[in-house]
């Protein structure tokens, strides 16, 4: 076996848990379990546990980095944009104008507006 085959074999435990027994023997000579005591043999299983940990929170990083961009985008190209306070003050102001005051609403509007432009079309002033 090579170098290549040997880290193959360890990839392939760190992610998908295949090899139980590779996964097993670092395991008990991470925690000294079975009285390991070559210490190239426990700093190797700490190493490997640190880089599953390290890999896996990269992975995270990567994950929600993905997730967020469109959201910094969306940020990015609204920003002088109105927000919703702008909106619900123009909602209560005219929810203001109609109720109290009386003025036309929406389609109060469009039918006047109508009305003026047929008029205006026949040659008539408004």
């Amino acid at each position: 076996s090579s170098v290549t085959e040997g880290m193959l074999v360890v990839f392939q435990s760190i992610i998908s848990g295949e090899n139980e027994s590779l996964m097993g023997f670092l395991r008990a000579a991470a925690d000294k379990d079975n009285g390991f005591d070559n210490i190239a043999t426990l700093s190797l299983a700490r190493v490997v546990k640190a880089i599953i940990a390290f890999f896996f929170l990269f992975l995270m990083v990567v994950i929600v980095a993905i997730l967020l961009d469109p959201y910094a985008k969306l940020r990015h190209g609204s920003r002088d944009a109105p927000g919703i306070h702008n909106d619900l003050a123009a909602l209560f102001r005219w929810l203001e104008l109609t109720l109290r005051r009386g003025s036309p609403s929406g389609p109060e509007l469009v039918r006047l507006l109508a009305h003026l432009l047929h008029e205006n079309k026949g040659g008539q002033r408004p």
